[in-house]
């Protein structure tokens, strides 16, 4: 039987600490917590080092011994460069478990150039086999900076009639959710319930204020710590739209006494709130506002011979249209199919053109976000190549 962990304290000199030997002290740490690595007083006296290290001036290497590299050791190490711009390497042994979770969080958010970290364990190779995707990039508003210092954590996920349910606990740090792009920035720890909401039941109050949704409905509750900024997703592309958009977007929030606008401020993806007090909530836009979307593209083969193809449009980062996308096509084969790196112009009609096939709806296709959304359906008997044109009818210009 091996004793529970008791505090540990450290006294050095302040002219001493970025020169002091942290393996030694990570080694004597280790020691100690090796037997109990996920304990609740494991995690409080490693959480309360890490928060130690972020004070220390011109910190230049750190070397950690750990038993288990999993999300939370991932989190300690990033906040930690993030925290410290003097630290040029951090070294981690892995005793034990080189957990999936821990490496990919790594390997998706290290992009920081001026800090390098090293992993040595076993099962080290498994990382080189990752299939991570980027974040989409517009070619239109490719110009406009979008800030990369965020850690991307992947939530834990609940899933049940009403949808998938996220919760997830993180340090002091910037982070953003790998489910949902929702980013947030808190002070200290702080743990999030969150769920991607059916947009489809705000239609009465935002036709009594003729505005529409530009983002995804997120329903989110802080279970415990503070946010100092929340940064919501948007659709729009800020290159393509109306100048004014970027005064006229309101963060709306719903609850039981009634509803709320406030105002927000726009990166290139995202609508950054400070301060948030979370409860239901969107982004919304004028009617009378010109805007273009980011989309994605499904693409499913209903048919093999004769050859039906449906094809969706729909917002990126709308996962409710996704999932019920899916859900109608779970029957069909999935065509994997390129991202479009243009934006696409809403409420207004988009004719699709396929030489050699019959395409419906013949009118077109008008983007929307207050319905679920619409497809076209390409028939063709021929066994020949599929060439599709989408064009936008009111200048006949291929998007």
């Amino acid at each position: 039987m091996f004793e529970s962990l008791s505090h540990i304290s450290l006294t050095c000199p302040c002219s001493a600490l970025s020169n002091s030997d942290w393996k030694i002290f990570f080694q004597t740490f280790h020691k100690q917590t090796k037997y109990k690595p996920d304990s609740p007083d494991c995690n409080e006296q490693a959480d309360a080092l890490f928060s130690f290290l972020h004070s220390v001036c011109d910190l230049k290497s750190v070397e950690l011994i750990v038993f288990k590299l999993n999300q939370s050791w991932a989190l300690r190490i990033l906040a930690l460069i993030q925290a410290c711009s003097s630290l040029q390497e951090i070294r981690v042994s892995v005793t034990g478990l080189l957990l999936e979770e821990g490496l990919v969080s790594l390997k998706k958010s290290l992009t920081d150039p001026h800090c390098t970290v090293i992993i040595e364990g076993l099962n080290i190779s498994k990382l080189s086999g990752l299939n991570l995707q980027p974040l989409p990039v517009c070619q239109s508003c490719v110009h406009i900076g979008d800030s990369d210092q965020w850690v991307q954590v992947e939530p834990s996920v609940c899933t049940d009639e009403g949808g998938s349910e996220f919760r997830i606990s993180t340090p002091a740090g910037r982070f953003e959710c790998s489910r949902t792009r929702m980013r947030w920035v808190c002070a200290g720890d702080i743990t999030l319930q969150y769920r991607a909401v059916d947009g489809c039941f705000l239609s009465e109050e935002l036709e009594r204020l003729q505005c529409e949704r530009i983002g995804p409905v997120i329903d989110v509750t802080v279970i415990s710590g503070k946010l100092e900024e929340a940064h919501l997703p948007h659709y729009a592309c800020l290159a393509e739209s109306d100048p004014s958009l970027r005064d006229t977007v309101k963060l709306f929030t719903k609850r039981d006494e009634g509803i709320s606008l406030q105002s927000v401020e726009l990166t290139r993806y995202h609508a950054k709130i400070v301060q948030p007090s979370f409860s239901l909530t969107t982004l919304i836009i004028s009617w009378f506002i010109k805007w273009e979307e980011h989309c994605n593209l499904l693409l499913y083969m209903r048919c093999k011979d004769p050859l039906i193809l449906h094809i969706y449009f729909f917002p990126v980062n709308d996962t409710c249209s996704k999932d019920k996308v899916e859900q109608n096509e779970k029957s069909s084969l999935l065509i994997s199919h390129p991202r479009p790196n243009r934006p696409f112009r809403l409420k207004t009609p988009h004719l699709l053109e396929v030489p050699g096939a019959s395409v419906h709806p013949i009118e077109g296709i008008s983007f929307r976000t207050d319905i679920d959304p619409n497809f076209f359906k390409v028939k063709q008997h021929q066994h020949d190549d599929v060439k599709m044109n989408l064009i936008r009818e009111e200048d006949r210009k291929s998007v």
